[in-house]
């Protein structure tokens, strides 16, 4: 098992898909994870993530992360969260930074832009 970046936990790749991917969540998502979703909702998040890497719209100023929008389950569309992941497509990684529900904030802060965008070099950069 690989550890990127932090106190990173990372999961096996998925078995159904043609390619596997590496999942890697890190400490502040799991955190926000544990308070946002429930097991099933998370374990969701993170096989959409897998199976479709490319399906949220990239964050200009980020080095390439994405904004997801999820639905959680019965919570209706005021209640869904977003989480911010970063796909390395050449190394089949998913990086799941961070989760947060919808009304709490609307775009990322410049610091924190900066901090993935730091993310995202030290990433491309590991051999």
């Amino acid at each position: 098992m690989q550890h990127y970046i932090l106190n990173l936990a990372t999961h096996a790749p998925m078995g159904y898909s043609r390619v596997m991917k590496t999942i890697v969540e890190t400490s502040e998502f799991q955190k926000q994870a544990s308070k946002l979703l429930s097991d099933d909702e998370r374990h969701a998040l993170i096989n959409l993530l897998a199976t479709s890497p490319c399906m949220g719209d990239v964050i200009s100023g980020t080095g390439g992360f994405r904004k997801l929008r999820f639905a959680r389950q019965d919570k209706g569309k005021s209640g869904g969260v977003r989480a911010i992941y970063f796909y390395y497509e050449e190394k089949e990684l998913v990086l799941i930074a961070i989760v947060y529900a919808k009304g709490t904030q609307d775009n990322l802060s410049a610091a924190q832009k900066a901090t993935l965008h730091q993310f995202a070099t030290a990433i491309k950069g590991a051999k």
